[in-house]
């Protein structure tokens, strides 16, 4: 059988790689009041108060911001004229940014009074205007708890509460109680994300493309916390990719529209010359990241085999033909490919 035409082919290995599309894009936690993740409340109460000279004297004062809310301060509103009788101050520090915050006071009164009233008043501009929490009351023998939204922002070291009594007509008898005084501040839980994990291209693969695409997964253990994935390219070592070392190209991924995605990024230029290259990645959830993670490495081989030289034919047998070629030297070179045939048209176009 006469060989019309013997064939090298070199066979590259590649991953095809998915394209995200339609991202949704949201800035997390810092403009959305974000709902992707837990919240929790600080509690933060004051630590100093006021008992002006000549106002109904208050006992136990401290029992209203104190960590037992059974106990309580007394203050009698049926003895002397109208006046600012106690006022709360100088809070405990925030350690947290506020989505929401709120004032509460438990409060109550062994009355009801004949004429005698009381009010609660907050203020926060440390003092300067007062705004009432619970109007002027004879009081109703019953325990509650008043409280007002406040910006979330507030300085809480201007954020006042006072207690103002009346009297009016002879003494009533009646007591005034604070049982606690507080602050309710609601902020966001956010944990870091995990660390990405690979998806392509597999590790020690080879690829003829000097921008390739990468991808690895996304995911965050805070339910709808959407992020990126940042990654790098290095010329060197596994390591250097970690330490930011012989970085040929470097990016970031469009954003997730969910905790838990694949991402890709593609370098918009060539990386450089065949190599084996190393990449890794790190997870962003727009507050906190992950550690940068060894992804791998891949094989870019852009150089297509030499053609055979030197072929020849040798001995022939009923069945079979020896060739002699010289044999390529390319380093990444697969494996030859012989077709043959009667046809030489199906043999060059490799239609069997």
């Amino acid at each position: 059988m006469k060989i019309n035409e013997i064939k090298l082919n070199r066979i590259y290995r590649s991953s095809k790689l998915l394209f995200l599309t339609s991202i949704i894009f949201f800035i997390f936690f810092i403009i959305n009041n974000s709902a992707y993740t837990a919240t929790a409340i600080e509690t933060r109460k004051p630590t100093a108060y006021t008992d002006p000279g000549g106002a109904p004297a208050t006992t136990n004062p401290t029992n209203a911001y104190d960590t037992d809310a059974a106990t309580f301060s007394i203050t009698p509103f049926g003895s002397g004229g109208a006046s600012h009788a106690l006022t709360y101050h100088t809070w405990q520090t925030t350690s947290f940014t506020y989505s929401a915050l709120t004032l509460k006071v438990k409060y109550g009164d062994n009355g009801p009074a004949t004429n005698d009233t009381y009010a609660i008043n907050y203020s926060i501009d440390g003092g300067t205007n007062w705004v009432s929490l619970v109007a002027a009351t004879v009081g109703t023998g019953t325990t509650q708890t008043a409280s007002v939204a406040l910006s979330a922002s507030q300085n809480l070291s201007l954020v006042r509460v006072e207690l103002a009594t009346n009297k009016v007509g002879p003494n009533d008898g009646k007591n005034m109680y604070f049982y606690d005084i507080w602050t309710e501040g609601t902020y966001y839980i956010n944990t870091a994300p995990n660390a990405p994990t690979l998806v392509s291209p597999a590790s020690g693969s080879y690829t003829n493309d000097n921008t390739p695409t990468l991808s690895a997964n996304y995911s965050d253990p805070d339910t709808g916390d959407t992020g990126t994935t940042n990654y790098r390219i290095s010329s060197g070592t596994a390591q250097n990719c970690l330490d930011n070392v012989n970085i040929v190209a470097s990016g970031t991924s469009a954003e997730t529209s969910d905790e838990n995605e694949d991402t890709t990024w593609t370098p918009s230029s060539s990386i450089g010359s065949d190599q084996t290259y190393y990449w890794c990645a790190q997870n962003n959830d727009g507050v906190l990241t992950s550690s940068w993670t060894s992804m791998g490495n891949f094989i870019l081989d852009t150089t297509s085999p030499t053609g055979l030289t030197a072929l020849t034919a040798g001995a022939t047998g009923t069945t079979t033909q020896v060739l002699n070629w010289t044999a390529v030297t390319e380093s990444n070179f697969d494996h030859y490919e012989i077709w043959y045939g009667t046809n030489q048209t199906k043999v060059q176009t490799r239609d069997s």
